[in-house]
This record gives C-alpha cells, structure tokens and sequence, in this order.
C-alpha cells in the first residue's frame, strides 16, 4: 500500500509539470507533495521535547495540539517524545542519564541556567540552511531573542508573546457604585480607583488591588537592568528603581489594601475568593473558565503605565524553543520549530488564547476567538500596549532578581523603606554576583 501510495504521488507530480503548471496554488501542490514523498523516503527519528518551563502553561493537551498532531501531519518520520519537568526528569537527571533532550520548551527565567549547562545552540546557521524568513516574527519579540543571545547568535525561537493586563471584578465595582477602569490608565489613576474599592463591607474586607510583583519586577515596564554583566556589579540602587519602588508601595499604603506576613500575595484572591477589585497579572485565560464557574463576573483593560513612560507595557516575555547542542538530529529539531511557527499552527494557538509571535495582522487579530467564553470581553487588552525595550540582560540577573523581589515584599509590608531597601538590595546583589562569579 505504501508503495502505491508513493507511486500516486510521483503520477500526480509528473502530470502537473506535463502540463506546464504556472499558477501559485498548483506550484505549491508540487511543492507540497514532493515534501511528502521525501518525507516518506527518510528514515524514522525520535526527538525528546522538554518542558523546563511551567508545565501548567504547557500541557501535555497543548503538546499534541500545538506540536505531536502538525508534526506527524507535516513529517510523519519524526516522532517527538514530551517530558515535562518533574520530579526525578529535571534536565539534570535527564543528562546524567545520558537522554540530553533535543528540544527545550521554556521561558526567559530560564535562559541563564541553560547558558551555565551549555544546552543552547546558536541557531543562526540552520535558520540559514532552512531559508527561514526572521522577517515574519513580530519584531519586538525579535528585539527579544537578540538581546538574550550572544552577538550575532540565535540562541532560541519564541514561541508565543505572554502578555499583561489589569483584571477586574465586575460585581464589586457594581455593588460599590464605582466606574469600572478603562484602557490607558496609568499607575496614578488605578491608585486613586483602589483607594476607592478597599474597604470593609458587612465583615468582610476587600482589597482594591492585588499584583504578580515578581512577574512586574521581572518584566518591568521601564526597562530597568539587574546587573552589569561588565562590571559584573548589581545596578538596582538607581534612581529608575527608586521610581518604580516608590511608586507601586503607594497602592500596599491604602487602609484595607495592606499587606503582612499573613497575607496570600496570589491571584487566588481575585479569581476564587472574589476578594480582590482588581488584580495585574499575566494571561490568565486557562484559569479563568474555572473561575466563572464560581461565579466570578470579570473584564479587562490595558495595562496602567508610568508617567515616565506612557502607554509602554512589559518588556515582552515570550516562551520559547531552542535545540540541545548535543542533538544528532539538528536539522529535524529545526524543522519541528518551523512547524510550530507555521502561519497555520500559530493560527490555531492563537485563536485559543496564545498569542501569536508572528507579525501577521491577521493571525493577531483573531486572539481568543475559539473561546466562547471570552465573547465580549476586551481581550484585545493584553497586547494592545507598547512593549516596552529588553533590558540589557547578564547572567546575573536571576539571582539579583530574586534579592529586588525580597526587598520589595519588605516594602509592601512596610517594613523597610525604599531608600534601605534598594541599598541592601543592590549590597546582597554584589555579594550573590561574587559568589556566582567564584565558582565559575
């Protein structure tokens, strides 16, 4: 059957050239069927993907979505295997097996860990070799992967753009009487709307506001750096960070909207307890069907802004793919990556609730569209702000990272002020960057 199944092929394209074919959709069935039969005449090869980042974000549902179903459509000899990040397959027990994964599924957290392990390749050739067009990814996310990567190097292939947005409950500015927000905000006027929505009502208290901090510290709007990775010093004890300090504790000073050692600092409070006004997070539409299940009446606009930067929104976080230096078969990895960023795959995610990485206005346009439960909703509200500028990045920054994030919980609290924070901070950062730097 296979055999006949080849011949068909070989007939059709031979008859096609006969008859001197010059139409663009008769071109493409030549091209297409010719990729099926070198498809078929390859040998079969068996690709490990590993999931470094949250496996909560990608499941093993949007693994065959999103990856196994095209791949086996588009290259039926090559078979891909998803691991996800666990408990004894991290990538350490992975390579201390001997079962270095091909492809690493993960987030930009996680590029200076696979920079120590050696397990980025530089992907600047086999875009080369495969005529992949960079010319059709959204040019901020673009902007991304060159600033995350050596120079003149590719070191991984975005995959999509999470994006940021203010979420609100709509029963709770109802039953207070206050407007809802509305896109363009900046920071100044959401402070003004929590004051409103924090209070005590019939015994039960209600947050105005609630953030991810460490998400917003990370990905900050203006585009403020950790570390210098020249003169490997932290650089968090600068004016930039004193503004964004000073001006996200102004909203943990509101009677009814401070924090303690008590508190729960997750979205939880917003999506299941209903306790929170508003809350600044990251895409939330997987978990948001579950939260309306319990009744949870809920919109969104754009992400506020600073004054120093108006209309600008997070430095783009997009997750990405990049291929194992150790993989033998490159070159299909590659093609599995090309697949996934297919106008045709990216479609599919993207009217599911990821947004595409490519530029295509009209991919973009149909963010969300598949899920019925979005049906007026400002959806559109996530990426409809400026991405704000990569900031310089170093191989630092995670762990200098983690003490601004430390430093800023002191704050929320009011337990340091800002001026102490941001010079302890930028003094354990300095102590965390020799340690790091000791041991390399």
């Amino acid at each position: 059957m296979k055999n006949k199944t080849r011949y068909t092929a070989a007939t059709a394209v031979l008859l096609l050239l006969l008859q001197g074919c010059s139409s663009g959709k008769e071109a493409a069935a030549i091209e297409e069927q010719k990729g099926e039969q070198q498809a078929e005449s390859k040998e079969p090869v068996t690709l490990t993907l590993f999931v470094q980042a949250s496996s909560a974000n990608f499941t093993e549902k949007d693994f065959q979505t999103f990856v196994g179903d095209p791949v086996a459509k588009k290259y039926p000899h090559i078979t891909i295997t998803y691991v996800p990040k666990g408990q004894g397959s991290q990538l350490n027990d992975l390579i201390t097996a001997g079962q270095t994964p091909d492809i690493i599924y993960g987030s930009l957290g996680d590029l200076t860990g696979l920079k120590k392990m050696n397990l980025l390749s530089d992907l600047a050739p086999l875009i080369k070799s495969h005529r992949f067009d960079l010319g059709r990814l959204d040019p901020d996310a673009l902007d991304n992967v060159k600033a995350n990567s050596p120079d003149g190097q590719i070191s991984f292939m975005p995959h999509t753009i999470n994006g940021a947005a203010l979420y609100y409950n709509k029963d709770l500015f109802d039953r207070f009487g206050v407007g809802y927000p509305k896109d363009g905000m900046t920071w100044d006027e959401v402070l003004d709307l929590t004051r409103q929505m924090s209070r005590t009502d019939n015994g039960a208290q209600y947050r105005g506001f609630g953030m991810d901090q460490s998400f917003f510290i990370q990905n900050n709007q203006l585009s403020l750096p950790f570390a210098d990775p020249a003169t490997k010093k932290a650089v968090v004890n600068r004016d930039g960070w004193f503004q964004w300090f000073t001006t996200m504790k102004r909203f943990y000073e509101i009677d009814n909207n401070k924090v303690d050692d008590t508190t729960k600092l997750s979205n939880a409070a917003f999506l299941k307890d209903k306790t929170t006004a508003m809350w600044a997070g990251s895409n939330l539409l997987n978990v948001l069907p579950e939260a309306m299940a319990g009744g949870l009446q809920w919109d969104m606009v754009t992400l506020p802004s600073f004054r120093e930067a108006p209309g600008v929104g997070i430095q783009l976080n997009a997750p990405f793919y990049s291929i194992s230096p150790t993989s033998k078969h490159k070159d299909e990895a590659f093609q599995v990556i090309e697949v996934l960023l297919s106008d045709e795959v990216q479609l599919v995610q993207t009217k599911l609730g990821k947004m595409t990485t490519l530029k295509n206005q009209d991919i973009r346009s149909r963010f969300a569209s598949d899920l019925s439960f979005t049906s007026g909703k400002n959806v559109k509200a996530m990426f409809a702000a400026k991405a704000a500028k990569p900031m310089q990045p170093s191989y630092y920054d995670a762990s200098v990272r983690s003490v601004v994030s430390a430093k800023f919980g002191e704050v929320m609290k009011g337990a340091k002020d800002v001026n102490t924070a941001l010079r302890e901070a930028e003094d354990e950062g300095n102590k965390v960057i020799q340690e790091l730097a000791t041991a390399e």
